[in-house]
């Protein structure tokens, strides 16, 4: 059965066209003594999704029965590539910015904004207070936006009645203005220093010196905040200048979704590990009658191919669905490219070019984590058994280095010398690679295993013979690459146990560096339900990654683990329980 995957597509920030935006909208209690009524606010939000409810891909509100689902919406928008707004009725939810400034840093709302997202604040202090409870909470005060924004708490003024002038990005932007506004909370651009900037201003004091609406932007993160009707009444229809906003500001300037292009592709952008019997898919363009798809492992032919010159990834064209499987099965670990050209219907027949997206198959065999190593053999403390499997001495290019505290180096005893190690479970092996004892005069003192006996078992108790095997000696060079494979052909086992026969040297002493053991995936894996979900549908299907070669199934389901029964046997990778 093809997988289909979760996606989130690569945006761009500031003057870019993002591919897919979600919105979200907080529509609990608002700060309703004297500045924005339920009643008032709902009204606007509902304007604002009518007006630019097709730009965005998902459109969602929370309310302060919600406030966990609204964290978990920004902490999952945080870093999915997307450009995504929260609309703010000033009150910033606990949940967001717990109350009373105990988390100045890491909040799910500077989270949000760290992601490169945008938060729209509409009416009073930003971060002031919550009235979540249906009252006035624990206050925040003026250190709840400093802290959010990383900025002086002048960064909003309390100055009532203040008299703006309309800019001329006001006037083409946010026509609803007119020529003056009044704020009751501006925004004192001059605080906005770096990383932050002004990025628009569309009313202001003769002096420069307050402004709203405005929007400051980080240039470090990408993060934008819009301060729109800091104030009790100013405008007809808050929801309208919002549109506005989001229609003629943050479409133009940064750029929303295209209606006319295809987006959020699944694979996402970029996506690792895809399983190669991989189905493609995406969203199609508003006005797309048919797709052309190009695929292949070349970015140039991908993004260069066109109806005229297809080079050999034209693989689709004019088709009507929003999926595609590509031909036989793809090749373990290389990168893979395709684009999506959306076609409109007759009279004209337009087609509009897609974007070149990515991903890279999943490897031949993965390498096991949490591996434990013992040994019968006499170590110092800093050169354990454990420095071969804990990654100690190996650069972000897997080269060790030369620190006799990376490695491994032991004294047998009566009996001859071995080290063993122990995976959390039965895996299928694929090799064992060996960096061997690396110091810096291993050529002349000759510590590393030269002669090993190999075995294998799934038990502990049980052993097998893998072989006898040589070890490449090491290079004695702070950039040494691990220049042993030993293969195990996919047998398999939970111990493996090398018995060492002799060393390159006569001093005694035995070291290793490294070892790392490749598997290959035979289990069930990425369940969905994840492992540990709670409040999960009673109706939902059960699904999961299947095991390399897998032909069948067997689903066991139970309220406890002890007592799991078998449920049903599928060809497929989900299964719905009775």
């Amino acid at each position: 059965m093809k997988k289909l995957m979760l996606v989130c597509a690569i945006v761009s920030t500031f003057a870019a066209t993002a591919m897919a935006s979600d919105i979200a909208f907080y529509v609990g209690t608002p700060n309703f003594d004297g500045w924005y009524t339920a009643d008032e606010m709902n009204a606007n939000v509902e304007t604002i999704i009518a007006q630019t409810g097709h730009l965005f891909k998902e459109v969602q509100k929370f309310d302060d029965t919600q406030l966990a689902e609204l964290a978990d919406w920004a902490i999952a928008n945080a870093e999915d590539g997307e450009f995504d707004i929260l609309w703010l009725n000033r009150c910033v939810p606990s949940s967001l910015y717990a109350i009373g400034n105990t988390q100045p840093e890491g909040s799910a709302i500077e989270s949000f904004l760290d992601g490169g997202n945008m938060i729209i604040n509409v009416g009073d202090w930003f971060g002031y207070v919550s009235y979540e409870s249906g009252a006035r909470g624990t206050e925040n005060g003026t250190t709840g936006a400093a802290n959010i924004l990383d900025l002086a708490a002048g960064i909003i003024v309390s100055a009532d009645n203040t008299s703006l002038t309309v800019t001329a990005a006001g006037h083409e932007y946010l026509p609803s203005l007119g020529d003056t506004v009044v704020s009751y909370r501006p925004i004192a651009p001059s605080v906005a220093v770096a990383p932050w900037e002004v990025a628009a201003v569309f009313a202001q004091n003769a002096a420069g010196t307050y402004a709203d609406p405005i929007v400051i932007h980080n240039t470090e993160t990408g993060g934008y905040v819009a301060f729109i009707n800091q104030s009790t009444a100013w405008l007809d229809d808050r929801g309208v200048t919002c549109s506005e906003f989001i229609l003629n500001w943050v479409n133009s300037v940064i750029g929303l979704a295209n209606p006319s292009l295809a987006g959020d592709p699944v694979p996402e952008d970029g996506a690792i590990d895809i399983p190669r019997d991989v189905v493609l898919s995406w969203m199609p363009g508003t006005y797309a009658v048919t797709h052309d798809v190009y695929f292949g492992a070349s970015f140039d032919d991908v993004n260069t191919a066109s109806r005229s010159n297809p080079l050999d990834v034209l693989l689709s064209q004019g088709q009507s669905g929003t999926t595609f499987d590509p031909p036989g099965v793809l090749d373990f670990g290389q990168t893979y490219y395709w684009r999506v050209d959306e076609v409109n219907g007759a009279p004209d027949n337009t087609i509009y070019r897609g974007v070149v997206w990515s991903f890279t198959a999943e490897p031949l065999a993965y390498p096991i984590a949490g591996v434990v190593a013992t040994s019968n053999g006499s170590s110092e403390a800093a050169a354990g058994p454990e420095n071969t499997v804990n990654g100690s001495g190996l650069d972000a290019a897997d080269q060790h280095s030369t620190e006799s505290g990376d490695m491994w180096l032991a004294t047998p005893g009566a009996d001859p010398l071995w080290i063993q190690f122990e995976f959390d479970r039965v895996y299928k092996l694929h090799e064992m690679l060996v960096w061997n004892y690396n110091v810096q005069f291993e050529l002349l003192l000759g510590f590393g295993l030269k002669d090993v006996t190999v075995e294998y078992s799934v038990d502990g108790e049980e052993w097998t013979a893998l072989g006898d095997f040589t070890f490449a000696r090491a290079t004695a060079k702070a950039m040494y690459a691990a220049n042993t494979i030993v293969p195990f052909d996919g047998l398999p086992a939970k111990f493996v146990r090398l018995n060492v026969n002799s060393a390159y040297g006569t001093m005694g002493q035995y070291g290793l560096s490294e070892v790392r053991f490749l598997f290959i995936p035979a289990q069930a894996r990425e369940p969905e339900p994840g492992d540990g979900a709670t409040g999960v549908d009673v109706t939902t299907a059960l699904s999961w990654r299947a095991g390399r070669d897998a032909a069948s199934y067997d689903v066991y389901l139970a309220g406890d683990p002890n007592e799991l029964a078998l449920v049903g046997t599928t060809a497929d990778v989900t299964l719905s329980p009775s």
